[in-house]
């Protein structure tokens, strides 16, 4: 009988992470379940699951935001969802659900395994005392509690400082499943073009690219697509003349879209560990279709970004030096087809996702 292996995530399924996940497990034999909330039922999107059997609640929110009444809806559902389907393993992904699975263990499933996308403690900017130690309680318990933690990068790993938790943690970048040599040798023609995907919000500089693209020497298109998540980016973003924005696409899709652009904008704006520690898919997408990056210098990336010549890196708030960096797009065009090839070569040195989730599937087989 097949192993049963069940995914949870408070997202319809769309999520790249999450798609290669489903999909990666279920192509080695294992009965694959993905229970998530579809918080914006009304949009159009992509999902890639393989044949991951998909169980999904319902339930619109503001801007697809989660909400308390939202999240214990969900936590309802995916404790009903574990009840019936009773897995071997449950991956969960980041620490605050897992509280509420722990009394489960040895009734609905076996294994739990947390898989840290972006940490509970790193992201919450509450200056309130307790909340801090609300938010570092559970994560703690969830870290300790839990039979396999997965890492997105070796920096967040790091940061755990205990020798026994580490033994029980992986990291798995989140390195794109390999588009080929060809994407990269598609290069972008007309207007210079910066690429502008995934979660699209204040937070992640689009402001800040608005204002830079104000008072160009050059024209330049933004092309983005991607999870609108506040009224900034749906009301002024979206509705700017320069920015072509085509929804919610799949990986791959986001990839060709990219290969046609002559950069990559990726800012996170340093207000949190979490954001400060991103380890975003947009690098690893960077280099597997050999674009450059522009990112924020406050960000630990930045200094990968730097040491391998991977693109330009500039101070969050600073307009004028990201207006010379966009100025100067279409004379580092001819240089692109170069570019390319150094950075397919980081991209391979590194291993693509199939290399690293080969240490999650091993560990399913020798546990599950």
């Amino acid at each position: 009988m097949k192993k049963k292996i069940v995914l949870i995530h408070g997202n319809d399924g769309s999520d790249v992470r999450v798609g290669k996940i489903c999909r990666s497990i279920s192509n080695e034999g294992f009965r694959m379940f993905f229970i998530g909330w579809d918080r914006r039922p009304n949009e159009k999107k992509e999902v890639e699951l393989g044949t991951t059997d998909r169980r999904i609640l319902i339930y619109k929110t503001m801007h697809g935001r989660i909400s308390i009444k939202g999240f214990f809806r969900f936590l309802l559902f995916s404790i009903n969802q574990l009840r019936v389907i009773k897995p071997d393993v449950v991956i969960v992904v980041n620490e605050e659900m897992i509280p509420f699975f722990l009394f489960l263990r040895g009734l609905f499933y076996d294994k739990l395994v947390c898989d840290v996308f972006d940490s509970l403690h790193f992201r919450v900017r509450s200056k309130k005392l307790i909340i801090k130690f609300l938010t570092k309680f559970i994560t703690k318990i969830a870290l300790h509690m839990s039979d396999l933690v997965v890492f997105t990068d070796t920096r967040r790993r790091k940061m755990l400082k205990n020798i026994k938790l580490m033994r029980k943690t992986i990291v798995i970048p989140n390195t794109p499943e390999d588009p080929g040599v060809k994407l990269s040798q598609q290069y972008p023609d007309g207007l210079p073009k910066v690429f502008v995907g995934g979660t699209l919000n204040e937070g992640r500089g689009i402001k800040i690219l608005l204002d830079a693209i104000e008072g160009l020497n050059t024209n330049v298109e933004i092309i983005s697509c991607g999870w609108v998540y506040d009224s900034f980016t749906e009301n002024i973003f979206l509705r700017h003349p320069k920015v072509s924005y085509l929804g919610i696409v799949s990986a791959q899709e986001a990839l060709q879209i990219a290969s046609r652009c002559d950069a990559i904008f990726a800012f996170y704006e340093p207000t949190t560990t979490n954001n400060i520690l991103a380890s975003p898919n947009k690098l690893w997408d960077a280099m597997a279709i050999g674009r450059p990056l522009i990112v924020n210098s406050e960000i630990e990336i930045a200094k990968d970004v730097q040491k391998n010549r991977m693109g330009w890196v500039c101070p969050y708030y600073d307009v004028e030096k990201l207006r010379q960096i966009l100025n100067d797009l279409s004379i580092h065009r001819k240089d692109l087809s170069t570019f390319a090839k150094k950075a397919r070569n980081l991209y391979k040195d590194f291993g693509s996702w199939d290399s690293h989730i080969k240490k999650l599937i091993k560990w399913i087989e020798k546990n599950a």
